[in-house]
């Protein structure tokens, strides 16, 4: 049997957790050498989560306190391993990220966070975090939107039936209120993750309630292919997502997030930006 995800040995783990809580950021970056998981044989190393943690915490705007990154530590390892299983599945498809695509994407989390050119870089390293721990969490979203999309680029075109039935309800919708809304989705995937999941879709709510940034809590927590556009869904009707999911934007505000929702796949946090 292949071997996907072997987890670091539990004191090894136990340490790292021991460096983020009493040292600090500082301290425990100078363990650069210990590894926290080995992704079919590709190591996520020490340095590669505390950066990544010191980057979730900048760009959310959550306060760089030792309770913060214990808490967040196991879940942004969980999303490191993720990014490299999609990094290796792209190389296993030829897939390549080019400069211009990176460079497409700092753009726009610039625009979207009222930086001027250059500013993100500044950003960064006003924080002491390194750019290329920005660019890994770019490349493997990237990527794995490309192997989704030609993934569904084989599949068989639609029929001129089926067309014109998409477009009658089109129609029939016109009249519809619309919701410009963003998502943060965390999938259950066993009974035994739910009580850990209820927790973390319960601070994820209380730190966005406290000012967090709904877009980079989406980029680094959702478990949906939205999360690589931090979270947007663009303009939802009534049919295009779950009736129960629906009546929770239809009874939000403009500009308040959901309190979180538990349905069979996971929990849902909606942030509502625009109705009409």
């Amino acid at each position: 049997m292949m071997k996907i995800f072997e987890p670091v040995k539990a004191p090894i783990f136990g340490a790292l957790l021991c460096a983020l809580i009493f040292l600090g950021a500082e301290a425990a970056a100078q363990s650069e050498l210990g590894i926290a998981a080995v992704v079919n044989d590709e190591v996520i190393s020490l340095r590669d989560l505390n950066g990544r943690l010191s980057l979730v915490i900048a760009t959310s705007r959550l306060e760089d306190r030792p309770e913060i990154r214990r808490r967040l530590a196991p879940q942004v390892l969980r999303n490191l391993i993720d990014e490299q299983l999609k990094l290796q599945e792209a190389k296993r498809q030829r897939i390549r990220v080019t400069q211009a695509e990176i460079d497409g994407a700092i753009i726009r989390i610039e625009t979207n966070n009222d930086f001027g050119a250059g500013g993100l870089t500044a950003f960064l390293a006003g924080r002491g975090i390194e750019m290329p721990v920005l660019l890994s969490q770019l490349e493997a979203e990237i990527a794995w939107v490309k192997v989704v999309s030609r993934g569904g680029s084989q599949r068989i075109s639609m029929s001129d039936e089926e067309i014109d039935e998409k477009m009658a309800e089109i129609g029939a919708n016109n009249e519809m209120p619309e919701f410009l809304a963003s998502e943060i989705f965390l999938r259950l995937e066993s009974p035994d993750q739910d009580r850990d999941l209820q927790l973390l879709a319960d601070r994820l709510f209380q730190q966005l309630g406290s000012g967090a940034n709904f877009d980079a809590l989406a980029r680094n927590f959702s478990h949906s292919g939205t999360a690589a556009v931090g979270g947007d869904l663009g303009w939802v009707q009534q049919g295009q997502i779950d009736e129960e999911l629906y009546q929770v934007l239809a009874k939000l505000q403009k500009g308040h997030i959901s309190a979180p929702v538990r349905t069979l796949s996971g929990y849902h946090l909606f942030f509502l930006r625009d109705r009409r």
